[in-house]
């Protein structure tokens, strides 16, 4: 159902005026009808008669009693997703006692709704959760629980630790009750791992080198049980990274091979200003990455494009199969045929534009390391353009070269043996010329691999020099690995094997 207050909080080119002549069209069509439908949300609401009918359906039902008997009923739905009310045809309710700050429709940010009611609001990275039922045997905090726990196991919310509910520590929160309820290992101190001090709010008496790791478990317990451990290499930074060019490659070419030449039987693009676009019939040429963009170009002069920055992802079922990317409303476009289906999640970019326009789209990027048109001079003079930029911002700009990303700048900066602080205009005049070939052979080599691997070391869990290792040994000097942050970046360096200047380091305690 569609509202002027929805429309004003999705901010919606036009604003409501425009939605509006679309709207009357489909009502004059008899797609949709107009109506009072939801008390307390003005006259100008839009409905398709099977989600009015649902709706009255429902509300039957409540009267009856019957949704009580049968339980309460959660739904995990990011925090600015159309189907969430809340901040756009509804106000947020006050937050909840002692939090410290107010919810909003803010990306990454996820709600869990109970029979429509708001319950929890969980911060982007979970960090942070508020629970408005107070009472720990809550029924709709119960059920609220065991939707966020399901989704997290189901990989849908990437790497999340809570440490604080409604403003309390985590471990010490009464609210956290509904979580231990569902653990199936013991507590922390039962297997001799000490809390982290945030999670407790008391400095811990072990030493830091023995924190708990993160894990895709999203519950306030830091200790996760063997079977829900990250199944990440753990010498991969715990925050999550956008996929670099070579992984944005391997995903083109599942697609290609999955979709190119066929006529497409399923077309579904769940964004709204593309949602009634239909490319059934049409055929899909192909699919080409352009650095970390995608482009699938399909007959008739169209292209979608989609890029997958931190959270997307796309995955390929065979035609029927049931998809296992994540929960299905975070599903933001499907392209199927005969054989295969691709569903692409947690899309943050996904527009439909003219194959002609493309320029306008990708017309930016520098030198494509893995595109057809490498051409390494270009990239050089484009690396080399500013010399007071530093080498980590210069690697990291898609106008200079196109698909390096976090790992490959710390990596380069490692064997140039610079940090990335030093500017671009202090290498020796070799250097980046050095520097453009070792990134295109890398991307090259790793493209057709499902990890990246920079060094020659064979043993497990070394297939990096620097990045994810802060704290451990160098591979090559024995020197601690330091970390830092460059920007909204980490980066990772060796102080012995790199020289330039370096920033004030963060935590480098062993990430395991």
């Amino acid at each position: 159902m569609v509202t002027r207050g929805a429309v004003a909080a999705e901010g919606v080119e036009g604003g409501f005026s425009a939605v509006y002549r679309i709207l009357a069209a489909f009502e004059d069509s008899g797609q949709t009808r107009r109506g009072y439908v939801v008390e307390g949300l003005g006259a100008a609401q839009f409905a398709m008669d099977g989600a009015v009918d649902r709706l009255r359906a429902a509300a039957t039902a409540r009267d009856r009693g019957v949704e009580a008997a049968a339980g309460p009923r959660a739904l995990v739905l990011a925090a600015a997703d159309p189907a969430n009310a809340y901040g756009a045809a509804l106000s947020w309710p006050e937050p909840p006692t002692g939090a410290g700050h107010k919810p909003g429709r803010k990306a990454g940010a996820m709600v869990v709704l109970v029979d429509g009611e708001l319950t929890l609001y969980m911060e982007r990275g979970g960090k942070t959760l508020l629970s408005w039922p107070t009472d720990p045997d809550d029924p709709a905090l119960t059920a609220a629980a065991e939707a966020l726990a399901a989704s997290a196991r189901a990989g849908s919310l990437g790497t999340v630790t809570v440490e604080r509910l409604n403003g309390v520590a985590a471990l010490t929160s009464p609210l956290a009750r509904p979580w231990r309820r569902r653990a199936s290992w013991p507590p922390p101190e039962a297997c001799g791992c000490a809390p982290s001090r945030r999670a407790t709010g008391k400095k811990s008496e072990r030493s830091p080198a023995v924190r708990a790791p993160r894990t895709h478990v999203r519950t306030p317990h830091p200790h996760p049980h063997p079977h829900d451990r990250d199944p990440r290499p753990r010498d991969r930074d715990p925050r999550r990274t956008v996929p670099e060019g070579d992984t944005v490659w391997q995903v083109a070419r599942r697609l290609h091979a999955a979709l190119a030449g066929r006529v497409i039987t399923r077309s579904d693009l769940r964004v709204p200003r593309f949602a009634t676009a239909d490319l059934t019939g049409r055929t899909l040429l192909d699919v080409t990455p352009r650095g970390k963009h995608l482009l699938a170009r399909i007959e008739g002069g169209l292209t979608l494009h989609s890029h997958l920055r931190m959270d997307g992802a796309w995955r390929v079922y065979a035609t029927g199969e049931r998809p296992r990317g994540g929960p299905d409303h975070q599903i933001r476009a499907v392209l199927g045929n005969a054989e295969s289906t691709a569903y692409g999640y947690r899309l943050p970019i996904l527009e439909l534009v003219r194959t002609d326009e493309e320029s306008r789209i990708v017309g930016y990027l520098g030198p494509d390391l893995l595109g057809p048109d490498w051409d390494p001079e270009e990239a050089v003079r484009r690396l080399t353009s500013d010399p007071a930029r530093t080498l980590g911002e210069a690697l990291l700009d898609q106008r200079n070269l196109a698909g390096i990303g976090n790992i490959y700048k710390s990596e380069l900066a490692f064997l140039a043996a610079v940090t990335p602080w030093l500017p671009v205009g202090e290498l020796e005049p070799d250097v980046p010329a050095r520097l453009v070939a070792t990134a295109h052979r890398l991307l090259d080599l790793n493209k057709d691999h499902p990890d990246q691997r920079i060094t020659t070391v064979r043993r497990p869990g070394t297939p990096l020099h620097v990045y994810g290792r802060a704290g451990r040994p160098c591979l090559r000097c024995g020197a601690r690995i330091h970390k830092a942050e460059l920007g909204d970046r980490v980066t990772y360096w060796c102080p012995e094997c790199q020289r330039g200047p370096h920033r004030r380091e963060a935590d480098t305690s062993p990430s395991v």
